[in-house]
């Protein structure tokens, strides 16, 4: 790819599908995305003409203030302000179990990667309103977590887990069918508890006006690790080495430029 002399860049990304991860808006690349980096179109023309405007360009180019992000106790994470609804914390956790009397996966429309229902023999997105044949798997399991100071439940979703088991929810689907235990809650998402965890939590409204003590992970990485400086929108990439994407999307959300060191 050539490099963009011309600053800013601006990129245009044609043949793409925008969805959803973590609650946050994304960009997926497909078999047709293409890149133009500068490219010469009168778009490009007329956004070079605004960013010269200072009005506009104060909207455009403005950065948000990173937030610090805090280390916090089970105690305190209970009794967080409203100033922290929707921001981050980071917690060291021992968890003490996973919940195996639920369903550890869920069957997703491989168009636009939403959640399927199963209706008369067949799973139906009702966002893309088609059959979905063959739909995906993702994780999502909960756990028991405490410290000294108390305990709490844990959602991990598939990038939590994919990041702690380094395996794809379909292939474990797969391996537990091959055996006929497709029912069954596999042994290596059991054995994710009695260890100790570092943990990025965010912490929705209904944790701080209705104290359920249920927390949403946005990241966790084995043993507990020490922030040397962090931001509730950039978190660690804990992800391991043989960690498997589970599709070539691009997911445009806060990137790490977290430093940690293990304790």
């Amino acid at each position: 790819m050539m490099q963009a002399s011309e600053k800013p860049v601006i990129v245009i990304i044609s043949c793409c599908r925008i969805g959803k991860w973590n609650n946050e808006v994304d960009i997926c690349n497909v078999g047709a995305t293409k890149y133009y980096l500068n490219y010469k179109h009168h778009s490009v023309v007329q956004l070079r003409k605004m960013l010269k405007m200072p009005e506009i360009a104060a909207q455009i180019m403005e950065s948000q203030p990173k937030k610090k992000i805090e280390l916090l106790k089970i105690a305190n994470i209970k009794n967080l302000g409203s100033e922290y609804i929707e921001n981050q914390v980071l917690t060291h956790v021992k968890i003490d179990s996973v919940e195996d009397n639920e369903k550890w996966y869920y069957n997703i429309c491989t168009t636009c990667e939403l959640e399927c229902r199963f209706d008369n023999g067949f799973f139906v997105c009702d966002d893309c309103q088609r059959i979905v044949p063959h739909p995906d798997k993702r994780y999502k399991i909960k756990a028991l977590a405490s410290d000294t100071t108390g305990g709490i439940e844990i959602v991990m979703e598939d990038r939590e887990v994919r990041n702690l088991i380094g395996l794809r929810a379909r292939n474990l689907f797969n391996q537990q069918k091959q055996v006929k235990k497709e029912d069954t809650f596999p042994i290596c998402l059991k054995n994710i508890g009695m260890k100790d965890y570092t943990v990025v939590l965010r912490i929705k409204q209904m944790n701080v006006v209705d104290k359920i003590n249920v927390f949403w992970a946005t990241n966790i990485c084995p043993n507990f690790i020490k922030p040397d400086m962090s931001t509730d929108e950039e978190i660690c990439d804990t992800q391991s080495s043989n960690s498997q994407a589970t599709t070539s999307t691009y997911h445009l959300q806060g990137m790490s430029d977290l430093n940690f060191q293990s304790t």
